[in-house]
């Protein structure tokens, strides 16, 4: 089956995790029984066009501040993050793009709460102009694994490998990560470094002060010489 989408693909990553940004305004201990949620994510324009910005827009209850991370894939893979502007109590917002026609971004929003929980939405996906998913070759991603699989704090780095095959030449073959924590968020992408047979493998950087509670988002995409592409299911995990 062939699928084309007549709209952008984003892959990118939303983190509210900034402090003292008005989410919530009563003073004392009362804001910190109340629990952190993100009530509405939006963006405008619903199907962006190649060339156009996007505004993402969220709405938060008793957080305490906001920072964004995205990822695309594809035409131009990369990871990044900044705060969010507060437009009004409870309400943020910023802009992506523009984006190329063949672009992929993937997205999460998470907001921290004044108790140091972090709450964190479904993942969302934009898509821009024609994206090539079909079975017109073999390319698969299968058997991805991290090393090691319950990470603690003692750990700096967790090693990801996965098996990419085609009928086929590969290439592309795209690893992102982002982590967030409460007071803040980073991340990385790049092209995974082939080990043997289908095998490619790449690395996660954890902060340097490897925080207990610490959240990591993975995800791979390949591309072989037919334009065709895949992405893998998004992986997570928390120390």
């Amino acid at each position: 089956m062939k699928i084309k989408a007549s709209v952008i693909v984003i892959y990118a990553l939303l983190l509210l995790t900034a402090f003292n940004s008005g989410c919530f305004e009563e003073d004392g201990d009362d804001k910190k029984e109340r629990k952190v949620k993100i009530t509405e994510v939006s963006q405008n324009p619903k199907y962006p066009k190649a060339g156009e910005e996007i505004i993402i827009t969220v709405y938060v209850e008793n957080c305490s501040g906001v920072e964004f991370n995205r990822m695309t894939y594809f035409m131009g893979g990369n990871v990044g993050g900044w705060g969010m502007d507060k437009v009004s109590d409870g309400k943020y917002e910023t802009k992506i793009g523009p984006f190329s026609n063949g672009t992929e971004v993937w997205y999460i929003v998470s907001a921290s709460g004044y108790n140091d929980a972090i709450f964190v939405t479904e993942e969302y996906i934009i898509q821009i102009g024609e994206i090539e998913r079909s079975d017109v070759t073999t390319l698969a991603i299968l058997n991805i694994h991290h090393s090691p699989q319950n990470p603690t704090t003692k750990d700096s780095i967790v090693t990801i490998t996965a098996d990419i095959t085609s009928n086929i030449t590969l290439s592309l073959a795209w690893f992102g990560f982002a982590w967030f924590s409460r007071s803040e968020q980073s991340g990385r992408g790049g092209k995974m470094l082939y080990v043997s047979g289908n095998t490619y493998e790449s690395q996660i950087y954890l902060p340097y002060e490897n925080k207990k509670g610490t959240q990591v988002y993975y995800k791979i995409a390949a591309q072989d010489e037919s334009g065709n592409t895949a992405v893998s299911p998004t992986f997570n995990f928390t120390i």
